[in-house]
């Protein structure tokens, strides 16, 4: 019986190679526009859209039992004299901004939040969103339905997988994805932290690359670490390979 091997990974990078690099493009609907006025302008701001998450206090919160802040994503435009800001989801789909919300500050690398009012005697809370690295990866996942003994000798071993080059996300907890639908192969979602541990911890700071299925969204069927510092980190799963890449900060 003949044996079916995965296709090898220096074959997916060299398709990834040949593929260019789409920009990342600013999405067209800006849901809040604020003056600069009150805003922290310490730093130099400009107008290239950038991506903030407070991923890291979230997750370390709920690791504490305290009671995390919800999760939330802006896309920023900014310039000294003015901010345009956008709430998204975690692939970078633009939703509605959330209730009860205000910007209490903006620099290049961070953007403070503050999250409800006074009610009932109770203040409400602060959040602060981390400026993200932008993120391309290439990713390939096995076909769930086998090709036939017969079928190998007249087709290539790459018609058993789906291929994807220029995946977008970024370092503060961006998701991508891949097959599902009609692909013949499953969904598969990506995701990239930067982790940076609490004070007091012994373990390194590290980025973070991890996999989901569409079954089970949050909780990961694998991951692997790199150095904080690394700009490149991959996986190998046998039904499924990725390599992605850190872009420099705009």
């Amino acid at each position: 019986m003949m044996m079916h091997r995965p296709t090898p990974l220096l074959f997916y990078v060299y398709m990834a190679a040949l593929i260019s690099c789409a920009p990342i493009n600013a999405a067209p609907n800006i849901t809040q526009e604020h003056a600069a006025n009150g805003t922290d302008s310490g730093k130099t701001l400009t107008q290239q859209p950038r991506i903030y998450s407070n991923m890291e206090e979230v997750y370390f919160d709920a690791e504490a039992k305290k009671n995390p802040a919800p999760w939330l994503s802006i896309r920023a435009a900014i310039s000294p004299t003015n901010e345009k800001f956008e709430f998204i989801d975690a692939f970078g789909n633009i939703i509605a901004p959330p209730e009860n919300v205000d910007i209490l500050g903006v620099n290049d690398d961070e953007i403070t939040l503050q999250i409800g009012g006074e009610e009932n005697g109770e203040a409400g809370r602060t959040t602060t969103l981390i400026r993200a690295n932008p993120v391309s990866c290439w990713s390939a996942v096995k076909k769930a339905t086998p090709v036939s003994e017969d079928a190998q000798a007249s087709i290539s071993s790459n018609d058993d997988w789906i291929f994807a080059a220029n995946l977008k996300l970024h370092d503060q907890g961006g998701r991508t994805k891949l097959g599902g639908g009609d692909s013949g192969a499953p969904e598969t979602i990506l995701r990239v932290r930067r982790v940076m541990w609490p004070v007091g911890s012994s373990n390194k700071p590290s980025l973070v690359l991890y996999v989901f299925t569409s079954d089970n969204p949050q909780s990961a069927v694998s991951y692997s670490w790199a150095d904080i510092d690394a700009k490149r980190i991959g996986i190998n799963l046998r039904w499924m390979q990725a390599s992605c890449t850190v872009e420099p900060a705009e």
